[in-house]
């Protein structure tokens, strides 16, 4: 039997039909695996970065909870940095360090515009060299975050050294410098 041109069009438009509806599933599988996915609550990334600070103590707000007695200074530091996937903060950090065991606790949020992560702050004071250089240590908790890290969680250790201090522009005030290196995880992602 001759099909002549009439079969080998119906033949040819077939063979069309399949070829675009297997183009268009693998247009649409392009789109879905090209997308940006979004991250979800189980999404761990591990993040790195440094800061450049400076403080003064006593602060003008008292953060130590006895009211900053003669065993306890109230401090607060502001600087900024960069950490990896999260990009550049400022970070601003409102602490007490009790003086008899060298322990500091507060708070911090690092912020980028409207978007922050804020948390809390305990640290560890190192001892003094001849100069008044000193390391200290400790960890950031993440236990809030704001635009961009809504629902961000995580623990982030620091490692960070103070310079000497200076008189501040404030009677009785003094100012330094630190540097921290942050180093941690965090969870991110919609619930």
């Amino acid at each position: 039997m001759n099909t002549g041109i009439k079969g080998k069009c119906a033949q040819w438009t077939m063979s069309k039909s399949r070829r675009n509806a297997l183009a268009a599933m693998l247009l649409a599988l392009s789109v879905v695996a090209s997308a940006p996915t979004p991250a979800r609550a189980d999404d761990r990334v591990r993040v790195e970065g440094t800061f450049s600070m400076f403080y003064a103590y006593p602060s003008a707000v008292n953060y130590c909870a006895d009211g900053g007695g003669d065993h306890n200074l109230s401090f607060q530091a502001q600087g900024l940095g960069n950490i990896s996937g999260l990009g550049a903060l400022f970070l601003t950090v409102k602490k007490c360090l009790t003086l008899s065991d060298g322990i500091y606790a507060g708070t911090f949020t690092m912020s980028a515009g409207k978007d922050a992560l804020r948390g809390t702050y305990e640290g560890t004071q190192g001892a003094f060299d001849e100069d008044g250089f000193s390391p200290f240590w400790g960890v950031l908790t993440i236990t809030e975050g704001t635009g961009r890290f809504r629902h961000t969680r995580g623990r982030l250790t620091f490692e960070a050294i103070s310079g000497p201090d200076s008189v501040g522009s404030i009677q009785s005030t003094l100012n330094g410098t630190a540097f921290y290196k942050i180093r941690g995880t965090v969870v991110s992602g919609d619930r």
